[in-house]
């Protein structure tokens, strides 16, 4: 439980879903209708519920199936994705000052 209300209190997962509940709210043209604006807001909601539940229970879980040992690899793997993009995106960028 305590993992779940640090969660859904942490300042940039609202700041987030904030600006994705906007987004979604803006361009949908459910929300022309009140009903159909009080739908989609309840919905989204909802949606945001559930994937910080299902956040919660992988993360208290999931510690029982992954191993201390494992998490090195995975962080390792996760750092040459990042790394990955990063190269990327610095390519784009430079590509995009050239032109």
């Amino acid at each position: 439980m305590f993992g779940y209300s640090v969660n859904i209190s942490n300042p940039m997962a609202v700041i987030w879903w904030s600006a994705i509940f906007g987004s979604l709210l803006a361009s949908s043209s459910y929300s022309t209708s009140k009903m159909g604006g009080l739908f989609l807001s309840l919905t989204i909601v909802i949606g945001i519920l559930m994937w910080h539940t299902f956040l919660s229970f992988l993360t208290h879980w999931g510690n029982r199936f992954i191993k201390d040992n494992n998490f090195r690899y995975i962080s390792g793997f996760s750092g040459l994705i990042l790394i990955w993009y990063g190269l990327t995106f610095a390519y784009k960028v430079i590509m995009f000052l050239i032109k």
